[in-house]
């Protein structure tokens, strides 16, 4: 998506775009859902280096209630693997 996220959707699919996250104006959380599909992949940037956090939300990396931080310009992808959501 072209603008600051907040959650996203699970779709089925890998995304066929980059989800922005702006957190320029604020603090921002993004709730990750559970995905489809195993292999189902959401690609993330952070595009500003403000001193506001930037947080990623859900089944991430073996917790079912994690809480991932996005530092200044960072990028990351998700992938589903059917239970949880791992970071590439």
């Amino acid at each position: 998506s072209l603008f600051a996220v907040t959650s996203l959707n699970a779709n089925g699919s890998a995304d066929t775009s980059v989800n922005f996250i702006d957190a320029t104006n604020g603090n921002v959380v993004v709730t990750v859902p559970d995905g489809a599909p195993a292999g189902e992949y959401k690609r993330m940037k952070r595009k500003d280096a403000s001193a506001n956090s930037a947080t990623l939300s859900g089944k991430i990396e073996g917790s079912s209630a994690a809480s991932v931080s996005m530092f200044d310009n960072a990028a990351l992808m998700l992938v589903w693997d059917g239970a949880m959501w791992w970071i590439m």
